[in-house]
């Protein structure tokens, strides 16, 4: 559980982290329906070998690379 004090009082809440390990693969569709927005698009998916998915990106959990597949 975590625990915090708040203005509004205390709170708690009940947390889960799933994992999974190293070289598992994701495959998925993102569809851009502006095209000027796909030069944004990829540089967030680069953005991924840095910071990475999930609740633990910021402990360098879940990094990724990516390819384009047409």
């Amino acid at each position: 559980p975590l625990r915090a004090s708040t203005m509004q009082g205390e709170r708690i809440t009940l947390a889960t982290s799933e994992t999974l390990p190293s070289g598992c693969e994701l495959y998925f569709t993102i569809v851009v329906l502006e095209d000027s927005l796909l030069k944004h698009v990829k540089a967030w998916l680069d953005y991924g070998k840095y910071n990475g998915l999930g609740q633990w990106r910021n402990a360098s959990y879940g990094r990724f690379t990516w390819k384009e597949v047409k």
